[in-house]
């Protein structure tokens, strides 16, 4: 009676004790097994076919061309549960089965494009190009370096907390995994790394144009002037920006003003120095 590859291996190791070394045996060791037990119930039509079988369930797994439509699934078969979110790769997996399916990483170089600060939101632009020993013997450029280079921007819009608390170093990190995803030639497979996760910052509200100044915050910005004896367009314009007419600010900027002269008139700070006194006809300068 004939019977599948599992069926034998189970009999052979439930009935018989055979163990994961015994099943693996070369050709001719394992059939001389099964004849000197007399292991009949196994035997297909002999032991050389019974043998044969469990050959060729363990034959090695055929490795396809890095240009076949099979390529990205094999690489996805080589990555250990821990190495995967949900699907996606991690950026230490990642350079684990491109060391193991084309060569050593020789080379990782990261260029910061430009740093958070106020002015860009916070936003950390980084560059990393990684350059990997082909070791893939049918591979056209084998034995020769081959490289690959990704950029990655990371701010509060795009990453979730707390990795934008660490723009710099996140980005690098994303960078890589795209990077050594085009090694890989994973088109459709996005690195955990890349997942922006649930952001708590609106981005598109945080473009929208800002509300123009109010006109009571115009009046309020004279009576605290004029309490001060402070001019106030050479107040104004004694910060970052240079306003030609009051009604240049937005609303934000004119409160934070509002504030700050509050602060001035208490005594809590101190005015900006060479500022003027203030003049009443200000409006028509």
């Amino acid at each position: 009676m004939a019977r599948t590859i599992t069926e034998i291996k189970d009999l052979l190791r439930n009935n018989h004790g055979f163990s994961e070394e015994d099943l693996s045996q070369k050709k001719g060791v394992l059939s001389k097994k099964l004849k000197d037990l007399e292991v009949e119930d196994v035997i297909l039509d002999s032991a050389e076919e019974a043998e044969e079988t469990l050959e060729d369930s363990t034959t090695e797994e055929e490795t396809p061309s890095m240009d076949s439509s099979g390529w990205a699934d094999y690489v996805m078969s080589k990555f250990e549960s821990d190495e995967l979110d949900q699907g996606n790769p991690t950026c230490d997996g990642l350079r684990r089965v491109t060391e193991s399916l084309i060569g050593p990483i020789v080379s990782r170089k990261v260029s910061v494009i430009q740093a958070p600060n106020k002015e860009n939101l916070g936003t950390a632009t980084v560059t990393c190009a990684v350059e990997v020993l082909n070791n893939i013997p049918n591979h056209l450029l084998y034995n020769v370096t081959i490289s690959e280079e990704d950029a990655a921007d990371v701010n509060k819009f795009n990453t979730q907390k707390p990795y934008y608390l660490h723009a710099t170093a996140t980005a690098a990190t994303r960078a890589e995994a795209r990077a050594l995803r085009k090694m890989l030639r994973l088109k459709k497979v996005v690195a955990v790394e890349e997942l922006s996760g649930e952001i708590e910052e609106d981005f598109l509200d945080s473009w929208k144009p800002s509300d123009p100044v109010q006109e009571e915050q115009v009046s309020l910005l004279d009576i605290v002037c004029q309490r001060c004896d402070v001019d106030v367009m050479e107040y104004i314009n004694s910060g970052e920006n240079d306003y030609k007419t009051i009604y240049e600010l937005d609303r934000n900027k004119a409160q934070s003003m509002i504030q700050h002269i509050n602060k001035i008139q208490q005594g809590k700070v101190e005015r900006p120095v060479g500022i003027g006194i203030y003049v009443s006809d200000w409006r028509d300068k």
